[in-house]
């Protein structure tokens, strides 16, 4: 029997958590070692997939796919949103058992999700395939991560997941080690390394990132911001532009605004 979407619950997935309690561990739990070391349970079924509608903006190939390119540091494809849409789709049309996260996957699960991915997007010459897949790795596990972040904290079950899936997940989950693993890495989260009464390390700039901030205040701006800018876009709250979210991010913009007027002083 498949498990049920639940909707509308309200919840906010916090985009942190897998990050931190996934990369932490590197080893793999028992119960994925010995899945790894035997053979590899069947992954769960394609599931059907909704029309896509078409974004503003995209530039299409005579095939309907859409183009991507690298960003400088590649680390995501862009358009990074549209990129990231289309990745939760590739996930859910197959899972894997052993999948509790991307370094767990098997090579075939890997290759699996690049050339669906290879169905919606394609890329000019300039890029070498191997240059496109490294960065699709990238971006990818930082979503993936996000995924099953999500099933985790929340405990809702995708219908695109199987029970034998689902329930070896599960088993990982509820294991004594991994139950350590995130104790401790909730306990880093919530360190404050600018010193007591500081408070964790937080900001205000949602799922988009610092280089889009970025590009957004360019616009609003008519100029090139400057790093003090996007910061304080970033760490101070919607409701009162004039207060930041805690003092570390108060103390990093006065270090800033005094860099900045020293650079000018000095010409």
């Amino acid at each position: 029997m498949r498990g049920r979407r639940v909707s509308g619950t309200g919840r906010t997935r916090p985009p942190t958590l897998a990050v931190v309690e996934e990369e932490d561990d590197q080893t793999a739990p028992p119960e994925v070692a010995e899945a790894q070391e035997g053979v590899q349970p069947a992954p769960a079924p394609r599931r059907p997939r909704a029309q896509r509608q078409p974004v503003e903006g995209e530039v299409l190939d005579a095939t309907g796919r859409i183009r991507v390119i690298p960003n400088a540091q590649r680390t995501r494809l862009l358009d990074t949103s549209t990129v990231s849409r289309e990745l939760r789709e590739i996930f859910q049309s197959r899972w894997w058992a052993v999948g509790t996260a991307w370094r767990f996957l098997p090579e075939e699960a890997v290759s699996f999700y690049f050339e669906e991915f290879k169905k919606k997007f394609f890329w000019e010459d300039e890029f070498e395939e191997r240059v496109i897949r490294s960065t699709f790795e990238k971006h990818a596990a930082n979503r993936y991560s996000d995924r099953l972040s999500t099933y985790k904290t929340s405990r809702e079950r995708d219908v695109s997941i199987t029970d034998d899936v689902w329930q070896a997940w599960e088993r990982v989950w509820d294991s004594d080690e991994t139950k350590k693993k995130s104790a401790q890495a909730r306990a880093n989260r919530m360190s404050e390394p600018a010193g007591a009464g500081t408070g964790p390390v937080r900001h205000t700039g949602g799922s988009m990132s610092a280089l889009k901030h970025k590009a957004v205040l360019a616009r609003e701006l008519g100029r090139e911001p400057t790093h003090a800018e996007v910061h304080k876009r970033m760490h101070t709250l919607k409701a009162d532009p004039t207060r930041f979210v805690d003092e570390r991010a108060r103390i990093a913009a006065f270090v800033q605004f005094e860099v900045c007027r020293i650079s000018l002083k000095n010409g």
